[in-house]
């Protein structure tokens, strides 16, 4: 798995591999530290994917609760934590009326910070194996 760069103008939007829908969804994150990054990339993988988590009302540990401004298959706008472009971290996104999380990591490729609010563009670098498709029928439904 590569972390790919994308600048933050106007190409941004045609970078995108599928088009985003402005939907608030529970997310909760922890960013990845660097020798995470680095085991991941290096093959050893990241063996939280393959385990499925209930959907609580609480994050697991070590977590914070954030939320989506914006949501696709292929990543999201997170809002409520600063993060740093170019770092990665584990997020579960909580999809309404859905008992299990989708796990995912993702690359945070641009921050903008508007006094107070800040935002977080992410891509997808790799999501629990039925993530996607449990991401296309809420897409779908939220229409």
């Amino acid at each position: 798995m590569i972390f790919a760069s994308e600048q933050n103008d106007a190409s941004s939007q045609e970078a995108r591999r599928a088009k985003r829908r402005r939907v608030q969804v529970t997310v909760d994150v922890k960013p990845l530290k660097t020798q995470d990054v680095d085991n991941i990339l290096f093959g050893q993988g990241f063996e939280d994917l393959n385990f499925n988590s209930l959907s609580m009302s609480r994050p697991r540990h070590g977590m914070e609760r954030v939320a989506t401004i914006d949501l696709s298959v292929s990543g999201l706008c997170l809002t409520g934590y600063e993060f740093k472009a170019g770092t990665a971290a584990v997020l579960d996104l909580h999809l309404p009326q859905d008992s299990v999380v989708i796990k995912a990591l993702v690359e945070i490729v641009w921050v903008k910070v508007d006094g107070q609010q800040s935002a977080a563009g992410c891509r997808f670098a790799a999501i629990q194996e039925n993530g996607v498709e449990r991401m296309r029928n809420f897409l779908r439904e939220n229409n």
